[in-house]
C-alpha cells in the first residue's frame, strides 16, 4: 500500500514540509480531521490551514513556539502555589535539622523559594549542595534540531520541523556519582523526576550515598502521569484543546512521563526501608527513610528483603480551599 500525502489536496502549502497519512485511512480535509485519527497516531496538519490564513503567521516555528510555551512555561511553579497545604507537607516529609547534609536536585529552586527555606532551616551548622536543572532541562525541551518523520505505516504524528521528539527532555542523571557512599542525610528532587532517563540506575545511587536514617524526598508537578491522562478525556473541548497543543509538539499523550508514586514505590523498595506518598491533583509527594528509625520506634537495617510500607501520608486536600 501506497502513501497518500494531504498536501496533494490543493492546499498550496510546501510540500517539502509535508505529513503523510498512510493507507489503509482515506484522504482527509483539514477540516475533517478527528481526535480519534490523532489517538491512532495519525499526523493532524490543520493548524498549518490555521498558519497559513492567520496574518502576521507564517512559519511552523510559531505554532510550536505558542505550543511549547502553553504547555511548559510556569506551569510547575504555577501548579505548587496553588496547593500551600502540600508544600508545608513537602518541608514535613523532609525532617530537615541543623547540621543535615542535603543534596537538591530541582528545577527553579532558588525562584520557587524552596533552597531560601531550607537554608533556613539548616542555619550554617548544615550544607546543601544545589544542581539546578532548569537551563538543561528548557534547551533539551526547546529542541534545537530537526527531528525525522516518521517511518512510512508507522505511529506518531508528523512534527512541524524543529520540534522536539519528546514532550519532556531527559537524562542521566549522573549528579550523585561523585557522592561519597552514605554521606548524605537528605537527598530532595524538586521538579525533577520527569528528567530522569534511568530510573533503576539512579535509585541504587541514591541508595548508595544515603547514609543511616537518611531520607529521599520527591515533589513533582509531572507534565503528563496517570492523572492527567485520566482528566484528559473527561471533556471534549479540554480533550482537544490539549490534543491540538501536544500535536504542535509533535507528541502524543502515550510519549508524556509516566513515573508515578506507586512506580517509584516498586523502584526504591530494595533501597529504601519505608516509603510513603500523597497526590493532589496530580501533583505528587513521594518520600522514604533508610534504615534508622521506623514508624514505631524501632532500630532498623536495609537488606534485600526490605519490604516498602506503601500507604498516605496525609489527608486528602479540600480541593475547594485556595
Amino acid at each position: 500500500m501506497g502513501e497518500h500525502s494531504i498536501w496533494e489536496q490543493g492546499s498550496g502549502l510546501d510540500p517539502s514540509r509535508a505529513g503523510r497519512i498512510p493507507d489503509p485511512y482515506p484522504l482527509k480535509g483539514h477540516w475533517e480531521y478527528n481526535l480519534y485519527e490523532h489517538l491512532k497516531g495519525l499526523p493532524d496538519q490543520s493548524h498549518y490551514r490555521f498558519i497559513t490564513d492567520t496574518p502576521g503567521v507564517h512559519t511552523a516555528g510559531y505554532w510550536t513556539d505558542w505550543c511549547r510555551a502553553i504547555f511548559y512555561a510556569g506551569t510547575g511553579l504555577l501548579a505548587w502555589n496553588e496547593v500551600p497545604e502540600l508544600k508545608a507537607a513537602f518541608l514535613t516529609a523532609c525532617a530537615l535539622e541543623e547540621g543535615a547534609d542535603v543534596f537538591l536536585i530541582g528545577k527553579h529552586a532558588e525562584d520557587s523559594g524552596l533552597e531560601p527555606a531550607i537554608h533556613s532551616i539548616l542555619h550554617n551548622w548544615g550544607h546543601m549542595t544545589v544542581k539546578e536543572i532548569g537551563p538543561r532541562a528548557n534547551v533539551a525541551v526547546m529542541g534545537l534540531g530537526p527531528v525525522p518523520a516518521p517511518e512510512p505505516g508507522g505511529h506518531g504524528p508528523a512534527p512541524c520541523p524543529g520540534v522536539p521528539s519528546a514532550a519532556v527532555a531527559t537524562w542521566d542523571f549522573d549528579y550523585l556519582d561523585s557522592v561519597p557512599d552514605g554521606s548524605l542525610d537528605r537527598v530532595i528532587l524538586f521538579q525533577a523526576a520527569s528528567h530522569v532517563a534511568d530510573w533503576e540506575r539512579f535509585a541504587g545511587e541514591v541508595g548508595r550515598v544515603l547514609g543511616k536514617g537518611g531520607r529521599l524526598i520527591i515533589a513533582e508537578a509531572p507534565l503528563g502521569g496517570k492523572e492527567f491522562r485520566e482528566a484528559l478525556h473527561l471533556d471534549s473541548l479540554y480533550e482537544s484543546f490539549i490534543l491540538r497543543v501536544l500535536s504542535g509538539l509533535g507528541v502524543t499523550e502515550d510519549q508524556l512521563p509516566s513515573v508515578g508514586p506507586d512506580e517509584l514505590a516498586e523502584l526504591f523498595r530494595l533501597h529504601l526501608t519505608w516509603s510513603r506518598s500523597f497526590s493532589h491533583q496530580g501533583i505528587y509527594l513521594f518520600y522514604g527513610q533508610k534504615g534508622g528509625v521506623d514508624r514505631y520506634g524501632y532500630d532498623v537495617g536495609v537488606d534485600d528483603a526490605a519490604r516498602c510500607e506503601y500507604f498516605m501520608a496525609f489527608p486528602p486536600v479540600n480541593t475547594r480551599v485556595r
